[in-house]
């Protein structure tokens, strides 16, 4: 039995050719319309967009190769909380170091690039960051760290709502996969793009009251 994702196809074709005729039952969770098809057996059609948590990350909608308008313009991911866990120990823990250099991974972007990758961690750490994700073969475009040196001047000059709003306002990016929910949605209001929220599984989007 074969099973996956047939958003397209693309998974069932690639599935039949490694059975290489052999005798198998084709199933997938989801589909899309006009594609069943690709398939023996079938959960539920999916219409476009949506968002799946197992291949967020590793989708063409991660750079916005989508049909639909909507999600055109590719994800924005956060680091900590989304690519490996949030920091356990404070940015003034002796064991801050040790741990950029050993944090356990969560969702890591290593079929397309991550059109970008936004941090709070501070510019001084981008030598050990960039490091890890290679490490894990992470593939990204573009790493934007808070402009500082010391977390304590970081945090007296800058939040870290107003750092992601300001950049992802800039940016052709339509959505953004953030960690701490209080931070997607100020994004989300400062910005009025869609904001995903790991830590409560909300989706923040424009016109929509969240209660």
């Amino acid at each position: 039995m074969s099973r996956g994702a047939a958003v397209w196809g693309y998974a069932m074709h690639a599935a039949r050719q490694r059975m290489g005729g052999r005798p198998a039952i084709y199933t997938s969770v989801y589909v899309r319309p006009g594609q069943t098809q690709h398939v023996d057996i079938y959960g539920e059609i999916l219409p476009s967009p949506h968002l799946l948590q197992w291949n967020l990350v590793n989708s063409g909608m991660l750079t916005g190769r989508v049909q639909n308008p909507h999600v055109a313009g590719g994800f924005a991911l956060d680091l900590d909380g989304v690519i490996c866990e949030n920091n356990p120990v404070g940015d003034d823990d002796p064991g801050y170091e040790a741990w950029l250099r050993n944090a356990r991974p969560l969702w890591l972007p290593r079929l397309v690039p991550a059109p970008l990758i936004i941090t709070y961690r501070c510019e001084k750490h981008r030598g050990v960051t960039e490091e890890w994700l290679r490490r894990w073969g992470c593939k990204w475009d573009r790493l934007i760290m808070a402009p500082f040196d010391d977390w304590r001047e970081r945090d007296r000059n800058l939040s870290p709502v107003a750092f992601k709003a300001k950049h992802l306002a800039e940016l052709p990016c339509v959505e953004l996969v953030e960690s701490h929910d209080w931070i997607a949605r100020g994004v989300q209001e400062a910005t009025g793009k869609v904001v995903i929220a790991v830590e409560t599984g909300r989706v923040y989007q424009p016109g929509c009251r969240v209660y």
